[in-house]
């Protein structure tokens, strides 16, 4: 039986019914190396070794057939990883090419190619990973050697102030692992203010980061403090910081470099003390090769680099999770059947930690027992996957679809007629008739038009008689 879990020590303190005994206490056996370039030899251990012309790449190299962020290396439990991130030219081991994003395990020695530069990797001695001895830090929960590596980091990385960059999949947890940094940082006593740059464009995200001043623009009818601000003696965290616009991301280098924010419409500036948080499900590196964000504001924000392993590479953890969803949903007094737990195990989880909250929610609605079993689960299996799309794309991509779909339900509704669509829509014939152009929508005969739809038959069928 699956059955709740909530400890009320410290996160640092082990729980001896929670901890997976079969890891070492002391850390994760990996399995490193070295490269070796022009005299230079860099050691690649657990934490990521990067080659790329950007400032922020730890092997920096001067060719320019070399991306800005071109490949990266890391010490694994299986050996060394070698991952393209996009680059123009691609990476080769040998003659082989390395997929994006698809990474390789270097286990003997090879020689990498990026561009016109060759580097010698080398094999080198097993080293330790750290983990955690307990299996909860801040809001998060794990007992698996993942998640203990990944406390282990957050541990080291709240001792400081540096700026953090947090990586992971939809659904992961980033902001609870930006909250648990707050809270175990010495700026635990002051705010923490979180804004996501996916929900917010233009004026909306420029004054909402660093405030504004009444009448700087229209709509602007009172002043606002800003998150700057707001976060002053604190934490700020940027969710989905992908989606800031380059003409923001100036803006916001200033910023961190000079500590100090000028609200909109005001030739004042205010310093700030302030931490800043960053995450995405984005793969920053790759959209630095793109053009899509800046190398200078990488290297800036991403001073301290963790990711939120993926739940399907966890699923050791789901019984804590689990235990500890049915409290946050107010079912305390609910387990899981070993059958109930064998169908989550068997699941593909692409919404992680959000999807598992889902499924149990839908598990327990109209649901009065106490114990949850496999036919229970698969139903709310089945109910979440056709009612939760998957997140497929960036955030443009997926308002461009959106709009497709509508308009696509829109034009077979009313058959293509512009005003029945303009009126539905609560937009003019114009931005209809454009959006129908964009996705290839054709547009009928309109009566209501002004000289009526009879004089569009009448002019079409006269240049049938000619």
């Amino acid at each position: 039986m699956v059955k709740r879990t909530r400890s009320e020590q410290a996160p640092s303190e082990p729980e001896a019914d929670d901890i997976d005994l079969t890891v070492p206490m002391d850390g994760v056996v990996v399995h490193g190396g070295r490269l070796e370039a022009s005299g230079r030899t860099v050691l690649i251990g657990a934490q990521t070794v990067t080659i790329g012309r950007g400032r922020a790449c730890t092997v920096q190299v001067t060719d320019k057939q070399v991306s800005l962020m071109h490949a990266a290396l890391r010490a694994t439990p299986d050996g060394v990883m070698l991952e393209d991130l996009a680059s123009r030219n691609g990476t080769f081991v040998g003659s082989v090419l390395v997929r994006e994003h698809n990474a390789v395990c270097l286990t003997e020695p090879c020689t990498i190619r990026a561009g016109g530069v060759r580097l010698r990797f080398v094999p080198g001695e097993s080293g330790t990973q750290p983990i955690a001895l307990g299996s909860r830090f801040g809001g998060l929960v794990g007992s698996t050697a993942q998640m203990r590596a990944l406390f282990a980091e957050l541990e080291r990385c709240a001792a400081g102030d540096l700026s953090v960059c947090i990586g992971g999949e939809t659904g992961t947890g980033k902001e609870l692992v930006a909250r648990a940094i707050h809270d175990a940082s010495a700026r635990r006593r002051g705010p923490f203010v979180a804004i996501s740059c996916a929900d917010l464009a233009g004026y909306g995200l420029e004054d909402a980061l660093f405030g504004r001043r009444r009448g700087a623009y229209t709509g602007a009818d009172e002043d606002r403090a800003g998150a700057f601000v707001s976060a002053n003696g604190g934490t700020l965290f940027f969710d989905e910081a992908a989606e800031m616009s380059l003409a923001l991301q100036a803006k916001l280098l200033r910023v961190l470099e000079t500590k100090e924010v000028q609200p909109l419409g005001s030739d004042e500036k205010r310093r700030v003390n302030v931490r800043t948080v960053f995450a995405t499900n984005a793969d920053l590196r790759s959209l630095l090769n793109s053009g899509k964000f800046r190398d200078d504001l990488y290297f800036r924000i991403s001073q301290f680099d963790v990711t939120v392993p993926a739940l399907r590479d966890r699923l050791g953890d789901l019984p804590l999770l689990i235990g500890d969803l049915l409290v946050e949903l107010g079912r305390p007094e609910v387990s899981l059947d070993a059958s109930a737990l064998e169908v989550l195990t068997n699941r593909r989880w692409e919404g992680n930690v959000r999807e598992l909250r889902s499924v149990l929610q839908r598990a327990l609605m109209g649901f009065t027992g106490s114990v949850l079993y496999d036919s229970d689960v698969r139903g709310a299996c089945r109910s979440a996957a056709s009612s939760e799309p998957s997140v497929v794309g960036t955030y443009s991509e997926a308002i461009e679809q959106s709009e497709r779909d509508y308009y696509t339900g829109l034009h077979r509704q009313y058959k293509g007629n512009i005003s029945q669509m303009s009126r539905q829509a609560d937009r003019d014939r114009a931005t209809v008739r454009t959006a129908m152009k964009r996705f290839g929508l054709n547009e009928t005969a309109d009566a209501s038009e002004p000289g009526g739809g009879w004089l569009k038959r009448l002019r079409a069928s006269s240049k049938k008689r000619k």
